[in-house]
């Protein structure tokens, strides 16, 4: 399945795949995402670009284009009523290699996705929806890591958010990732259990990177 931020964004088998330039200090990455599911209901195509102030805080910007649901796509248009496409901005500050605390901030910034509450007149108010997740790595040795995170949801302007109907915990689980040795190849393998208090939602993620 395919989880973020809380939410599983599908409950079936899928495959992702990217292509991403890196400029030559290894300080800007530009790519495109892509991801499908086996069964056919859900398919994204997204695009991202991150830049490395230092080597422990970063800025990203992402566009999130899902169209699962979607029976006419365009892919240019950002409206907030019509299409699926919107935009966050996300900051990664990381304290040191040896408090390895990870603070991850996300706004949405425009487009769909629900952000907004429609108000008594037919008017709507955008949520400029965050998501704020903390994580600590405890155990770091070799090929095996293993990660705690927490995270939730609120908003400045609307009581209702992009993830929740109010402000509230949305994301809280454990990752743990290990390097299996396969046909003589190294391959990343990736496990997370998550829980979400605010849908009561719980699951369990698989993931492994062919390459």
């Amino acid at each position: 399945m395919h989880l973020w931020h809380g939410s599983v964004v599908t409950p079936g088998a899928m495959m992702a795949s990217s292509i991403e330039y890196t400029s030559s200090n290894e300080k800007l990455i530009a790519g495109l995402w892509g991801g499908a599911s086996f069964n056919g209901q859900y398919k994204e195509f997204s695009y991202y670009t991150t830049y490395h102030f230092t080597r422990n805080f970063d800025i990203s910007l992402i566009s999130h284009n899902n169209y699962s649901n979607s029976e006419e796509v365009n892919i240019f248009s950002y409206d907030k009523h019509t299409s699926p496409n919107f935009v966050d901005i996300v900051f990664q500050y990381t304290v040191s290699d040896q408090l390895p605390l990870k603070l991850c901030w996300s706004t949405i910034l425009f487009g769909n996705g629900g952000d907004f509450k429609v108000n008594k007149d037919n008017t709507d108010t955008n949520s400029y929806s965050n998501y704020v997740e903390l994580s600590y790595t405890f155990f770091s040795e070799k090929e095996t890591s293993l990660k705690l995170f927490a995270g939730g949801a609120f908003s400045f302007v609307t009581e209702k958010t992009f993830y929740s109907n109010n402000s509230n915990i949305t994301n809280l689980g454990v990752t743990i990732n290990k390097k299996v040795n396969l046909l003589s190849n190294t391959v990343p393998v990736l496990a997370t259990a998550f829980w979400n208090p605010e849908t009561k939602l719980g699951a369990l993620l698989l993931s492994v990177s062919i390459f």
